[in-house]
C-alpha cells in the first residue's frame, strides 16, 4: 500500500523507492519514535507492576486461607486431646499473629496500589 502510494506521487521506479526507504533511519532513532518507545517502555513496566502485585495479593490471600484453616485443625486436635493446651496456645498464638501480618500486608499493597 505505501509502495502505490510512493509511486503514485513520486516519478521512481520501485527499486528506486525501495532504495529510498531503505536509507530512511529506525523508527527508535527519530524523535517521535524514541518518545513512542519510552511510553510503551513505562505502560509496559506499569502493567508489569500491577501484574505483580496482583499475583502477590493472590498469593496472601491463600497464605491467609492456610493458615485459618490450620486454626481450625488446631482446634480439631486440640479437642480430641491430641494438642496439650500449652502447644494448642501456642500454635494457634503463632498463626493468628501470622494471619494478623498477612492482612496487614495485603491491606498496605491494596493501598499502594492506588
Amino acid at each position: 500500500m505505501f509502495y502505490y502510494w510512493l509511486m503514485t506521487r513520486l516519478p521512481m521506479k520501485l527499486e528506486e523507492i525501495r532504495n529510498m526507504i531503505a536509507k530512511l533511519p529506525p523508527v527508535e532513532e527519530t524523535p517521535w519514535g524514541k518518545e513512542l518507545k519510552e511510553l510503551w517502555t513505562a505502560e509496559a513496566r506499569a502493567e508489569a507492576r500491577a501484574e505483580a502485585r496482583a499475583e502477590a495479593c493472590a498469593e496472601l490471600r491463600q497464605m491467609i486461607q492456610r493458615r485459618e484453616e490450620d486454626l481450625d485443625h488446631y482446634e480439631e486436635l486440640f479437642r480430641s486431646g491430641v494438642l496439650s493446651e500449652t502447644a494448642y496456645g501456642d500454635l494457634t498464638a503463632r498463626a493468628q499473629r501470622e494471619v494478623q501480618q498477612y492482612r496487614a500486608d495485603l491491606e498496605n499493597m491494596n493501598h499502594s496500589s492506588t
